[in-house]
């Protein structure tokens, strides 16, 4: 009777299992014709995560240029303080 009993829970276990994963396909394949849409789609367009990219370099330029500037400025007045 236990054997049944267990072997009836794990076939229980088992259904469960299937229809979450039957769930999970569905879900995926609603993702995949959204994104599908999105994609046809000319009035939607992604953000580039590239320009997000350039744009932190760009600025740490700016700010390397800065820091630079600031160096030459100093050792320019360095040297004319030694001039006199």
């Amino acid at each position: 009777m236990d054997t049944y009993a267990a072997l009836t829970r794990r076939v229980e276990h088992l259904e469960f299992g299937k229809v979450a994963q039957a769930m999970d396909i569905i879900k995926l394949k609603q993702r995949g014709r959204m994104i599908a849409e999105m994609d046809q789609d000319d009035v939607v367009v992604l953000e580039d995560d590239k320009e997000e990219d350039r744009e932190v370099t760009d600025a740490i330029k700016d700010v390397k240029e800065a820091k630079v500037d600031e160096s030459d400025q100093e050792q320019g007045r360095q040297a004319e303080s030694q001039a006199k």
